[in-house]
């Protein structure tokens, strides 16, 4: 398998031939390094037009990263302990079309699919009331999948797989999520209580999952932890419904690169694979 069609393949729950991998952004010397499968470019950041078409095409599963409508009407608020109900809804609508607008650009120059970036989440929860979420964002979410879903990709003329990103504890709205018709949710943090196995199990077939890797358990633990752990993942994600990546998606400064490394080796044991 190629990394396109291994990351495609596990984010539709077919077995890959072994755990696939990778991170939002990554330069060529780390994609090399790592054996990524897949890699992100942050869509409207300078230069992003000249990342993606330097990715595209290739191996990999080249995501465009897009702000959803909170992320853009949020974050750049003085304090952010206002509830999504303080948003005003038409201002919520025109950022949502400006997400499907650059989501549409970025497959039309060779996304093979497209990250909605929508960090309404915490390590200890929700920023905003379930109920909001409900009322303001999930129509929004919906459309916008519908409307990538009506694209087709560039490089094989497949529908466009799409993610929702959240970091923090989203247990509460990932029902919302599969209901919106996203194929799978970024990032899996463990600290948060995101666990892997038990969201795997609970949403097999429904929605999968980019992930999974500690970002504390990367800088302080030993390679046998690290490899323990790599390994609790591969027979989590064997049958498909899993992406490893590190928990942020992006790769912090001072990171060990030992550590990333030999996590992203050890994803080979065991898939594919009918002994091991």
């Amino acid at each position: 398998m190629t990394g396109y069609r291994r990351v495609r393949a596990a984010l539709t729950w077919q077995r890959p031939d072994y755990l696939p991998a990778g991170e939002f952004e990554l330069d060529a010397a780390a994609v090399a390094r790592l054996e990524a499968d897949t890699v992100g470019v942050l869509a409207g950041n300078p230069g992003w037009t000249e990342r993606l078409a330097f990715w595209a095409g290739r191996d990999l599963f080249v995501w465009a990263i897009v702000d959803g409508p909170f992320q853009q009407q949020f974050f750049p608020r003085d304090g952010r302990g206002e509830w999504l109900a303080g948003l005003a809804r038409p201002a919520l609508v025109e950022s949502a079309g400006r997400a499907l607008g650059l989501a549409g650009q970025a497959i039309d120059l060779g996304a093979d699919g497209v990250v909605l970036g929508e960090d309404v989440a915490y390590s200890e929860g929700l920023f905003c009331r379930p109920g909001d979420i409900q009322e303001n964002l999930a129509p929004l979410w919906a459309e916008f999948t519908a409307g990538v879903g009506r694209c087709r990709t560039r490089r094989c003329s497949e529908r466009p797989l799409v993610m929702f990103h959240s970091d923090g504890r989203v247990h509460e709205i990932l029902d919302l999520v599969v209901s919106a018709g996203f194929d799978g949710h970024h990032s899996l943090e463990p600290e948060a209580g995101m666990d892997p196995e038990v969201l795997l199990a609970r949403y097999r077939g429904r929605l999968a999952f980019w992930g999974g890797l500690s970002l504390p358990r990367l800088f302080r633990s030993r390679p046998e932890e690290i490899a323990a752990d790599v390994r609790r993942l591969v027979a989590a994600g064997r049958d498909g419904g899993l992406v490893l990546g590190t928990s942020s998606g992006i790769v912090p400064e001072g990171l060990p690169a030992r550590s990333l490394v030999l996590a992203y080796a050890a994803r080979r044991w065991g898939v594919g694979s009918s002994s091991r």
